[in-house]
C-alpha cells in the first residue's frame, strides 16, 4: 500500500514540475521610434498582462502556442502566436504600426467670415425644450433659501456649520438685500 502511495507521489510530482516547465518567463522589446512607454501586452491563453518600461522592453509567462495581444491607443492592435523557436530562445521584438486617426472630410462655406461673434449670429438654433413645452410640472422663479438664526446655528449639542460659514461670510446679509 506504502509503495502505491509512494509511486502515485512520484508520479505527481513528476507531472507538476512537468507543467511548469512548459511555461516561461518572456523577455521582450517594442523597436519602434517613439511612445513605446505603456503599451499593453496580454496572454490571451492565461490571461497574463504587463506593459512596456520607458525603454519599450516587458516580461510575461508564456506557454508554446500561446497568442500574445499588443495594444496602444497610438498603434494598430497585433496579435503574436508564441512559436516553439520563440518559446526556447525567450526573447521577443515586436514592430508595431502606427495608428492613423483619419477625419471626415470638412466643407469650408462661403458664408462664414471667421468672425465667431458675426458667424454664430447667422446660424440658425432651435429654442431649448423647457418643462412647460412637454407638460411637465416645474418650479418658476428663483429658488429661495431660508436664513437659519444664529441661536440655531450653533446650539449646545450641534454645531451646523454651514449656516455659521454663511453668518460669518455674510452671504446671509446679502440674501436679504436681494
Amino acid at each position: 500500500m506504502s509503495k502505491k502511495v509512494f509511486y502515485s507521489l512520484l508520479i505527481c510530482c513528476f507531472g507538476v514540475f512537468q507543467l511548469s516547465a512548459q511555461q516561461k518567463s518572456l523577455q521582450g522589446k517594442i523597436t519602434n521610434e517613439a511612445d513605446i512607454e505603456g503599451i499593453h501586452v496580454m496572454n490571451l491563453a492565461s490571461r497574463f498582462n504587463t506593459i512596456t518600461d520607458e525603454n519599450g522592453h516587458f516580461s510575461i509567462n508564456v506557454k508554446p502556442l500561446d497568442t500574445l495581444l499588443f495594444s496602444s491607443i497610438k498603434y494598430i492592435p497585433e496579435k503574436v502566436v508564441v512559436t516553439e523557436a520563440i518559446f526556447e530562445k525567450g526573447i521577443i521584438t515586436v514592430m508595431l504600426s502606427e495608428l492613423v486617426n483619419e477625419l471626415d472630410e470638412v466643407f469650408l462655406k462661403p458664408n462664414l467670415s471667421g468672425n465667431i461673434a458675426a458667424d454664430l449670429k447667422k446660424i440658425k438654433t432651435e429654442k431649448p425644450i423647457n418643462f412647460d413645452d412637454v407638460g411637465i410640472p416645474g418650479f418658476k422663479g428663483e429658488p429661495k433659501e431660508k436664513i437659519v438664526p444664529m441661536y440655531f446655528a450653533v446650539t449646545p449639542l450641534s454645531i451646523n456649520l454651514e449656516a455659521l460659514y454663511k453668518h460669518i461670510s455674510g452671504y446671509y446679509k446679502d440674501l436679504k438685500t436681494r
